[in-house]
């Protein structure tokens, strides 16, 4: 299945030539008509930011082993030149004293290129000139070799495309050069036809994949290429004595255009999800690209996440599809050696996944200090906010905990639960990192706000939480009257009094002091904290702030009274409830003080404004 739903999504994708993978070409050569080395150069563009980078273009491809496989027109200058493999000469570098294994790569090239010369129904001078420069010795090629060690190492294990003078297309992208490299593909990979298990076809069948995906597309791959599929000893085949695809027969167009595909969807952002050591891609079997999907990495305002899926729940297609009812398909995978492994695939419609995605929004919404508007965190963030967070180099770098970023993904696509352990490492991270808060108050209150996100999401899907208390909402919640939640509220109002009292006058906050203890066991830290509460209102009353220490008092009274007795310990769950309770409350006391802080503004404003004369009457 999977096979045959990225065989069907090629059709959609800017895909290269069958046979035919974008790589990087750092070299050109240059041939003159009669057969003669003009150049050697490093085939380079250079960004807008001065920066160098090899061309990329598609190239022949195939995947190889331990066996010597050419590639036409367009190799490595061991393949293509002939050169001594740097791997063999690591003391000193002679390119032009290579030994038999190289002597004999540069063979088979050479032969491919005669065969492919004397396919043509035609003649063509790039091809000519090319089979003439390596049946006369390479001419010229000595006086354009780079002269330094480095260049010339590179230069042998660097693909090298080769180009006829005056000819701006390379000679293994003529039209001849990708009909010949397809049949001799078709030719060295298929040796039986037969019905494809995956698209049901009779044809002719692959004996393994002639090409596979990159290494740098799959997380934990070991191999330059990673097959996509294969069973090539016994115990792949459950200690059959089948090998290769025997037991899965494929079609020559099914294995090139599902791993066509493949690359195609990992090298695209907008279908592409790279967390932990797995890579996800997504698609639709019509090949559209939703919007709703870059929120997960992106989140706009709750307004527009809310527009967009009301128009879900509507029926209402997206972005101009004709249904919510296509096929949408997601495959996550990692590699190991030079195997892919597949570690979840999701196959249900666009509805069903707009939906998941939608209850992941609503589950994990909380508004963020100062910008209420601001319900989310990218989720790759999220994911970090629960892992460590340390500085190297002058640099900051966040990591995620094991699985976080992959368990989040599977419950914005498949409405499951994110692991318990997620809760704890949030907790204890928020503990960890209070510091911050004073010396980065930026930077904690973005990873706070992730982490609120985070274990909201947790505490609404967990079952453990099923018939416990309310999980608060996006917002402060003051119906919602579980003790945990509230010891966080009270938190965060003993936190405001003593900034309203000192002001920045102060040493050490309670926050720095007992922040941790408090989210751990309230009641070890509550008395210490009536105690400066108290000490902090006479100070607000002798300064003349009587109705501020008022206010701040009814607030903690009413507070007090509806927890109870103090908890003495609280558990994951309570902790991450804690969290809630303070984040919220300091959200909506920072909003409080901001409308107080306007409304005191506009009224000056309006005392100190001349006044508007009134126009009499004619």
């Amino acid at each position: 299945m999977i096979i045959r739903a990225l065989a069907d999504a090629a059709r959609h994708l800017k895909t290269p030539d069958d046979c035919y993978q974008v790589e990087s070409t750092p070299w050109a050569l240059s041939l003159s008509p009669a057969g003669r080395a003009v150049s050697l150069v490093p085939l380079e563009l250079t960004g807008a930011d001065g920066r160098a980078t090899p061309v990329r273009q598609p190239v022949p491809k195939v995947i190889r082993t331990v066996a010597v496989a050419p590639q036409l027109a367009c190799d490595s200058g061991i393949y293509t030149f002939g050169m001594a493999d740097p791997a063999r000469q690591r003391a000193t570098y002679d390119w032009a004293a290579p030994g038999p294994p190289e002597l004999g790569r540069h063979a088979q090239w050479t032969e491919m290129v005669r065969d492919w010369v004397a396919s043509l129904p035609s003649p063509d001078p790039g091809a000519t000139a090319l089979l003439a420069w390596l049946d006369a010795g390479k001419p010229g090629l000595a006086e354009v070799m780079p002269t330094s060690d480095t260049d010339q190492r590179a230069l042998a294990i660097g693909t090298v495309a080769i180009y006829a003078q005056g000819d701006n297309k390379p000679l293994h992208r003529h039209r001849s050069a990708v009909r010949f490299w397809q049949a001799h593909v078709e030719t060295a990979k298929s040796h039986s036809r037969g019905l494809c298990s995956s698209c049901g076809s009779e044809s002719a069948l692959v004996d393994t994949f002639p090409t596979g995906v990159p290494k740098r597309l799959v997380p934990g791959a070991g191999q330059a290429t990673v097959a996509l599929t294969s069973a090539n000893f016994a115990t792949a085949s459950r200690n059959l004595s089948v090998t290769q695809l025997a037991n899965a027969p494929t079609c020559m167009a099914c294995a090139l255009h599902s791993v066509a595909a493949l690359i195609a969807l990992s090298e695209e952002p907008s279908h592409s999800w790279t967390g932990d050591d797995a890579r996800t891609i997504w698609w639709l079997k019509c090949g559209a690209t939703p919007s709703i999907f870059a929120f997960l990495d992106a989140p706009p305002p709750a307004d527009e996440v809310h527009k967009v899926f009301d128009q879900v729940h509507a029926g209402t297609p997206l972005d101009g599809l004709a249904t919510l009812d296509d096929e949408y398909y997601a495959l996550t995978f990692s590699g190991r050696g030079p195997r892919l492994i597949v570690r979840s695939w999701v196959d249900t419609t666009l509805r069903e996944v707009a939906l998941a995605v939608d209850a992941y929004f609503k589950d994990s919404a909380v508004a963020r200090i100062g910008h209420p508007d601001r319900q989310w965190q990218p989720l790759w963030r999220i994911a970090r906010s629960a892992g460590t967070r340390r500085r190297k180099s002058g640099k900051v770098l966040e990591e995620a905990p094991d699985g976080a970023h992959d368990a989040l993904l599977r419950a914005a696509l498949t409405g499951s639960s994110p692991p318990l352990a997620l809760l704890a490492c949030a907790t204890a991270r928020s503990r960890a990192e209070i510091g911050l808060a004073a010396d980065e108050p930026n930077a904690w209150w973005d990873r706070e706000h992730a982490r609120a996100c985070l274990v909201r999401l947790i505490l609404n899907r967990s079952h453990q939480s099923k018939g416990g208390p309310d999980v608060p909402g996006p917002t402060l919640d003051p119906d919602n009257h579980d003790p945990a939640y509230l010891c966080g509220r009270l938190f965060a109002e003993y936190e405001g009094l003593q900034r309203s009292a000192l002001g920045s006058d102060v040493n050490a906050t309670i926050t720095d002091r007992v922040y941790g203890k408090a989210m751990v066991s309230p009641l070890m830290v509550y008395p210490s904290m009536d105690r400066l509460g108290k000490a902090h209102q006479r100070k607000l009353r002798t300064g003349g702030n009587e109705g501020a220490a008022a206010a701040i008092d009814h607030r903690i009274t009413a507070l007090v009274a509806a927890i109870g007795p103090i908890p003495a310990a609280l558990d994951v769950s309570g902790q991450a409830r804690w969290m809630l309770g303070y984040y919220q409350q300091r959200a909506a006391s920072m909003a409080s003080a901001h409308a107080a802080k306007a409304a005191a503004a506009d009224t000056t404003e309006r005392r100190t404004s001349p006044p508007t004369e009134k126009r009499k009457k004619p």
